[in-house]
C-alpha cells in the first residue's frame, strides 16, 4: 500500500466524513477543519478529472467542510449536515462504480 493513498484514497474518504459527523453531532467544529484537510487530497483528484461535474465538486469539497464548520460554530447542525450531501453522493457513486467493475 502506497503511503499517498493514505491521503488520496478510502482512508481520508471515509476519515473525513466520519471525523465531519462526529464533529457536526458533538458540536466541535474543529474536526470539520480535520475532515477539510482529509479531503483535500480526494478532491485534488477529482479536480484533475476531465467531467466538469467532478472538478466542481472537488474544488467545493473543501469549502463545504469550512462551511460546515462555521455552521457548527452557529449551532445549525441540519445545514452543516447538508454541507456534506456533496461528499456522501461522490463517495456512494465511486463505491458503486467500484462494486460494478468487480463484478465484471
Amino acid at each position: 500500500m502506497n503511503i499517498f493513498s493514505l491521503f488520496i484514497g478510502w482512508p481520508a474518504i471515509i476519515g473525513s466524513l466520519i471525523a465531519a459527523l462526529i464533529g457536526i453531532n458533538t458540536g466541535r467544529s474543529y474536526l470539520l477543519g480535520l475532515g477539510a484537510v482529509l479531503i483535500s487530497g480526494f478532491a485534488w483528484y477529482l479536480v484533475g478529472s476531465p467531467a466538469p461535474v467532478f472538478f466542481v465538486t472537488g474544488a467545493s469539497l473543501p469549502i463545504l467542510h469550512l462551511i460546515a464548520m462555521f455552521l457548527v460554530d452557529r449551532e445549525k447542525k441540519r445545514s452543516a449536515a447538508l454541507c456534506l450531501l456533496p461528499q456522501v453522493l461522490i463517495t456512494i457513486y465511486f463505491a458503486v462504480a467500484i462494486l460494478l467493475e468487480g463484478y465484471r
